[in-house]
């Protein structure tokens, strides 16, 4: 099983250096429950 918590620990583990680590993780669908085959995730550039 999937287990986010482990992956964003393990990542910031090797990455001490980082202050802080932000992570998303939600289940994805259209209202119409039809198969899904992609995700457009925007991002304000300024902030990155």
């Amino acid at each position: 099983a999937f287990d986010p918590g482990f992956e964003v620990n393990a990542m910031h583990a090797a990455n001490v250096g980082v202050g802080a680590v932000v992570s998303f993780v939600r289940y994805v669908r259209d209202f119409t429950m039809a198969l899904m085959c992609r995700m457009f995730l925007e991002h304000y550039p300024g902030m990155t």
